[in-house]
């Protein structure tokens, strides 16, 4: 059965990795002036509720396939490992490391520029050319898991309570929900001529 302490959660997890990797991060990204991804779109923005992610079903989708993504990568940097027994320094973790490196920013590029775009751009310069390798890689993990695990993780383990199930469901209708009006919606207004196509 897998278990986690919370003074590991907080302590180790939180304070001594999460958060130091994020300020080390950001220092990073000012010093070397790379991009700075502004995925909920709020530059220039007056207030929470004025940004993008809200009014666009594009930046909307893109967010949560990453943050879908994020934590399926970060079930596999555990499960799938155990499930085939594979020591921490076999050939096959680095080349998992690899691909999630590599693949996983090319992914994580296009998706920004795919969100980013303007909800009047006729045709997407974004192509779904890198994105179905993490997306695959993703799945294929979990299916390892969920094939060969032999229930080894959750054995014994108490069922999620109803009530935590039930807000992610709620949390899911919600998202599936406002991406899918804001669709439509979008449809709606170029059908119109509210909103205008262009080419570039």
């Amino acid at each position: 059965m897998f278990t986690e302490c919370w003074w590991d959660s907080i302590f180790i997890d939180l304070i001594l990795s999460n958060i130091p990797g994020m300020i080390i991060a950001r220092l990073l990204i000012n010093a070397f002036g790379w991009e700075d991804f502004d995925w909920y779109g709020r530059l220039g923005k007056k207030n929470i509720l004025h940004w993008d992610i809200w009014h666009n079903h594009k930046r909307l989708f893109a967010v949560t396939l990453v943050l879908f993504c994020y934590v399926m990568q970060f079930f596999g940097c555990f499960f799938p490992g155990n499930t085939m027994v594979l020591n921490v320094t076999s050939h096959l973790t680095t080349t998992r490391l690899l691909i999630w490196s590599t693949m996983g920013y090319l992914a994580y590029k296009e998706l920004y520029i795919y969100a980013s775009e303007p909800v009047n751009k006729k045709n997407s310069i974004a192509q779904p050319e890198y994105i179905w390798i993490p997306l695959f890689a993703t799945f294929l993990e979990q299916f390892i898991v969920i094939r060969w695990s032999e229930h080894r993780y959750f054995k014994g383990s108490e069922p999620l309570p109803m009530w935590l199930v039930s807000i992610w469901i709620v949390v899911v209708i919600l998202i599936v929900g406002r991406i899918s009006y804001l669709k439509i919606r979008h449809e709606r207004d170029v059908a119109s001529g509210k909103i205008v196509l262009i080419d570039h």
